[in-house]
């Protein structure tokens, strides 16, 4: 359990992604939604991510349109409702709002 937990948390990148379905955890996306969601990380590195979540079973494949899969936040996993628990106290406490989440610019080097 623990090692999930650290792969999880101690990843900003996944938590990145984790961020952008807390957004809104109802909806399904793909790929592509995702990282065009969260600018400030490659597609790679979402995808990287993404594989991550989905072997911690935080994220399951909700269906399939066409060539696209969709995924969605699993709501019967534990950690998810662990995880749902600390962002309520963080945001009781002013510490985190769910609706001011930065995800970020896409840098630009030039």
């Amino acid at each position: 359990m623990e090692d999930k937990f650290v792969r999880l948390i101690g990843n900003r990148k996944n938590m990145i992604v984790f961020q952008f379905f807390l957004k809104s955890p109802y909806s399904d996306y793909s790929l592509a939604e995702i990282h065009r969601g969260v600018k400030c990380l490659s597609y790679v590195t979402v995808r990287n991510g993404f594989r991550a979540l989905i072997s911690t079973k935080i994220i399951k494949k909700s269906r399939q349109v066409g060539r696209a899969r969709l995924y969605r936040l699993n709501e019967n996993s534990k950690i998810v409702a662990g995880l749902r628990i600390v962002v309520r106290a963080l945001h009781l406490r002013g510490l985190f709002d769910p609706n001011i989440i930065q995800i970020g610019q896409r840098r630009r080097w030039y």
